[in-house]
This record gives C-alpha cells, sequence and structure tokens, in this order.
C-alpha cells in the first residue's frame, strides 16, 4: 500500500508575508491622503491665526469632504482589519492595517499641518 501526498493549491500573492503587509500598508495609507487633502484645502483663517471668512468657496465645501472622507476610511479600515484578521489567508494585510491603525493618526495630523501651512502661507503682521 502506497500513500500519495496531494499537493496543495498554490498561495494567492496577497498571502505570502511581504505582499500582505504591503498591501494593508497601502490600504491604510489611504485615508492619511484624504486628511492631506483635506489639509490641502484648509484656509488660513481656520487655522487658529486669524479670524477672516475664507475667501475662497471651493476649499469651503471641499475641506469638510476630504475630512470627514478620511474619517470614513479610517473607520472603515479598522473594521476590515478585523475581518482580516478572521480570514487566515489575509492575516498578513490585517497586520499591515493595524500597523496603519496605530500610525495613521500621527502621520495623518503633521502632514496635514505641514501642508496646510505650504498651502497657505501667513502674511507676516
Amino acid at each position: 500500500m502506497t500513500m500519495t501526498m496531494t499537493p496543495h493549491p498554490p498561495r494567492p500573492p496577497w498571502e505570502t508575508t511581504g505582499r500582505g503587509y504591503l498591501l494593508g500598508l497601502g490600504l491604510g495609507f489611504i485615508p492619511v491622503l484624504m486628511e492631506w487633502l483635506a489639509g490641502a484645502f484648509t484656509c488660513a483663517s481656520t487655522l487658529g491665526v486669524r479670524s477672516a471668512p475664507c475667501p475662497d468657496p471651493t476649499s469651503t465645501s471641499l475641506q469638510p469632504f476630504f475630512l470627514n472622507g478620511g474619517l470614513f476610511l479610517y473607520a472603515t479600515s479598522i473594521f476590515f482589519m478585523f475581518s482580516c484578521f478572521v480570514a487566515r489567508p489575509l492575516r498578513f494585510v490585517a497586520y499591515g492595517l493595524l500597523t496603519m491603525v496605530f500610525v495613521a493618526p500621527i502621520i495623518a495630523v503633521f502632514g496635514c499641518t505641514a501642508i496646510s501651512g505650504v498651502a497657505h502661507p501667513l502674511s507676516p503682521g
């Protein structure tokens, strides 16, 4: 009686450790990009330095869109991370998302502040 071993099916590319982790980092970086766009459309008057109204109506309408969209995507990535932990082939994607759940708010705040300062420089005086 000979015993034959059945070969395992090939693993999908996202199941490998490096690619899955990088995919999770990339998916977790999308809310950061939305927050950076919100920083680009922030008016200089809302930075706490001046109290003048925002002269650009485009910035007034787009800034809340990107800010709320980034927060929504951040919350969605947290729920997606938990669902990836349940599915074993997506476990490394979940590790990448978990990293971005902790790192993304810090990157978003510093980047949003820097971008809003560059996009709307304050005049001296």
